[in-house]
């Protein structure tokens, strides 16, 4: 089972490359926005999350009379700029830990329900200009959990936006703190006494909140990032136990013996202090696992700027540790057949930039960064940037009909500069670029693909592509398309846990030549991530043809 634990960092750290090259699926960014470039060039399928650092009292918002949605609109336009100067950045958390009270206080609920709308409002604002939010991100131990009831809204948007659930959970002294039969009943170690079982007060908290409150709605596909956690003051601690970050418990730590621990590490031959951090933070990624609809848990912190040094891990036996837990749980993958990629930068045609509308789940969806990588040192397979592409080998079998072994494909990002102006209506579906697969003189299949995390579970989603296949056979005496049916042939594929939904394969007799066609194909995520893939291959010999990709797009229905 793949690693949930993951990096937060709030200033650049070569310890969050460590952990992204390990293989984590996310990266929340507290401010060091430039790093997102280089994680997403390690892995394109990265999910990285923003926040914009700053100060607001929801509490005092809603009390003070002005609309939720009112609001909510004044703090996407104060951060527009972050945004639009941070493209590669997708999803965008809100307002950091707003603390309620008592939920038998109405003041309470109502600030509650104002916060969720406004977070609705804010992931419908995001999902306007093509970007996804995350909601709540409230502090360890909050909120009161009736309160769940009156941020329903919010979470009712999340399905609609395609939005995520954003938690913080710390403990003291350990990660497994208050959860279970860790209780501050059970200092005396009565491993009978009243527990929480699976739950927990802090961390592990979640799972009160899904099942008591969002599972009974409906609700409990909502994906959830844990966007801050680790060892934090809690104020609940058994006497004479330390209370604080991690290297505040050095001192008691030296004094326990770990017999209750639900690990080994600490009654074993070796006491490291942050070995002794990181396996806690393994067990929490053990129980995280558990949990299909977690996404991630950004550990605070990898990488500070000062103020936050007894939390920080970067420099320490701490990652050396998880590095090595994060790529050992690392499923097989079969990696394309590409050396280091080298960078392509396409320069925009004359056209305005297309813009963004609705939501689409994949990166860099349309081309329109104008970005990609060569695939080899022949230069001659570019490859969009957020995409890896796989080709048919010589030694493949034969399909019928097929005229001989599989060549090299020649690939392009191309944009509208690159052809006549007659010919850019024809050859852009939308915007100004496109990928370009040439014809050969041999057979050829490639396929383009791009891996997705964070999806809602068991709800219908919808992969489309737009493809113009050019299969000319010849130009003179006049332009003519193959008769050959598979001259091209054009399918989708999309993998998801256990499952596999794929197109019939569209070729020259139900998909004409030489005008784009729009292929769509339904399917229904299990376990929050999904494989697309775009398949296209020519049994024949075709040096005059080409074929042109567009308007890729990845949504919920």
């Amino acid at each position: 089972m793949p690693s949930k634990l993951a990096p937060h960092a709030l200033a650049p750290s070569a310890d969050v490359r460590r952990m992204v090259e390990a293989g984590c699926s996310v990266v929340k960014l507290a401010g060091p926005y430039g790093m997102a470039e280089e994680l997403l060039g390690i892995n394109p399928q990265l999910l990285i999350v923003g926040r914009v650092v700053e100060t607001l009292d929801i509490g005092g918002l809603a009390d003070s009379g002005q609309s939720a949605q009112a609001q909510a609109r004044a703090l996407i336009e104060r951060q527009r700029a972050t945004y639009q100067s941070n493209p590669l950045i997708k999803i965008w958390e809100g307002p950091n830990e707003p603390g309620y009270g008592s939920a038998h206080d109405p003041v309470q609920v109502r600030r509650m329900a104002w916060y969720a709308a406004f977070e609705a409002e804010r992931l419908r604002l995001l999902a306007d200009i093509g970007l996804r939010g995350v909601v709540a991100n409230f502090s360890t131990g909050t909120p009161d959990l009736p309160l769940w009831t009156a941020f329903l809204p919010a979470l009712d948007a999340c399905e609609r936006y395609q939005g995520f659930l954003g938690l913080h959970e710390y403990s003291s002294p350990f990660m497994w703190s208050l959860t279970g039969n860790f209780q501050t009943n059970n200092c005396d170690g009565n491993a009978s006494g009243p527990g929480e079982g699976d739950t927990g007060f802090t961390t592990l908290r979640y799972r009160k909140v899904y099942r008591q409150y969002l599972a009974p709605n409906g609700l409990d596909a909502v994906p959830l990032i844990i966007t801050e956690c680790g060892l934090d003051r809690i104020g609940a601690v058994c006497s004479g136990q330390s209370d604080g970050a991690w290297k505040d418990h050095s001192e008691y730590w030296n004094r326990h013996d770990g017999r209750r621990d639900p690990i080994d590490y600490w009654r074993g031959p070796e006491r490291d202090v942050a070995r002794y951090y990181a396996e806690q933070l393994k067990w929490y990624d053990a129980e995280l696992q558990k949990d299909a609809f977690v996404v991630g848990a950004t550990i605070f912190t990898v990488g500070q700027i000062g103020g936050w040094e007894k939390f920080e891990i970067t420099g320490t036996r701490v990652t050396d540790v998880l590095v090595e837990h994060i790529r050992a749980s690392r499923p097989p993958v079969s990696a394309p057949p590409t050396p280091q990629p080298e960078p392509i930068i396409v320069p925009p045609g004359p056209e305005p930039p297309r813009p963004i509308t609705g939501i689409n789940l994949l990166v860099n969806a349309g081309f329109e960064e104008g970005k990609a990588y060569f695939a080899d040192e022949t230069r001659e397979r570019a490859v969009p940037a957020g995409w890896l592409m796989e080709w048919g080998a010589s030694s493949e079998p034969l399909l019928p009909s097929q005229s001989g072994p599989f060549g090299l494909p020649i690939t392009a990002l191309i944009n509208s500069r690159d052809v006549s102006t007659a010919d850019r209506a024809r050859l852009f579906a939308e915007g100004g670029y496109a990928w370009k697969v040439c014809g050969l003189r041999q057979p050829f299949r490639v396929r383009l693909w791009q891996s997705l995390a964070g999806l809602e579970n068991l709800r219908p989603h919808r992969f489309s592509v737009s493809v113009l296949a050019d299969a000319i056979e010849r130009l003179t005496p006049r332009l003519a398309y193959a008769t050959n049916p598979f001259a091209s042939e054009v399918r989708l594929v999309v993998t998801t846990r256990g499952n596999v939904a794929e197109t019939d394969w569209f070729t020259g007799q139900t998909m004409p030549f030489g005008k784009y066609q729009r292929l769509v194909l339904d399917f229904m995520p299990t376990d929050g991530s999904a494989v697309v893939s775009l398949e296209i291959r020519s049994r024949l010999p075709l040096p005059l043809g080409a074929w042109y990709v567009d308007e890729l797009r990845v949504e919920p229905v």
